[in-house]
């Protein structure tokens, strides 16, 4: 794993040390940004960076999705194309 062990934080722009911009921060203290959101509204600002901060635990709920999934030939047709997205997601997210 590369990418900055989660969990992640989302910090409001409100407690921002990054020019009261909302940021993104891994579990250390103190909080070091890893990510600044920067958007045209507060409203996306804050939506963007909640979804930036989920981004370890959506990556290891797909992960767990697609190691503990049946094998493949007893997945249905209609959840096939979903199992797929999921490991072409997982690929897109570590660079595999």
């Amino acid at each position: 794993m590369k990418h900055t062990k989660g969990p992640w934080k989302h910090i409001p722009n409100t407690t921002s040390i990054t020019a009261e911009r909302p940021f993104i921060c891994g579990d250390v203290r103190p909080p070091i940004p890893i990510a600044t959101v920067c958007c045209n509204d507060l409203a996306s600002e804050q939506a963007n960076a909640r979804l930036i901060a989920s981004a370890p635990d959506l990556l290891a709920a797909l992960r767990g999705m697609v190691f503990h999934s049946p094998s493949k030939d007893k997945i249905t047709a209609g959840h096939s194309e979903w199992f797929d997205r999921a490991r072409a997601a997982i690929a897109r997210a570590t660079g595999e």
